[in-house]
């Protein structure tokens, strides 16, 4: 691709564009910030690896069931908030 440009937008304040040499300029350190936040208010473990991540705990009864539920739709709403997506193939 040619004439790539990119920028940062937070709290609805954007930044000026920037041309894109080569491949994400802050790709890298804008997934290291999302990554870090996704186990912030969950009730299961999680297990983040480069770019997996999995979530895992024992399921013995309804409300162990529930929990695990609530822990996915935190993650499921996180994702749409940040716009990335879960690769459901790996699952």
């Amino acid at each position: 691709m040619r004439n790539r440009r990119q920028w940062v937008c937070v709290k609805e304040v954007m930044s000026g564009s920037m041309k894109v040499l080569a491949g994400s300029v802050l790709g890298a350190h804008l997934f290291l910030v999302y990554i870090n936040k996704l186990d912030t208010e969950l009730i299961n473990e999680l297990l983040k690896f480069a770019d997996d991540t999995r979530v895992f705990g024992k399921v013995i009864d309804g409300s162990d069931k529930e929990s695990f539920q609530e822990d996915v739709d935190r993650l499921v709403k996180l994702a749409d908030k940040w716009k990335m997506e879960f690769n459901v193939k790996k699952c």
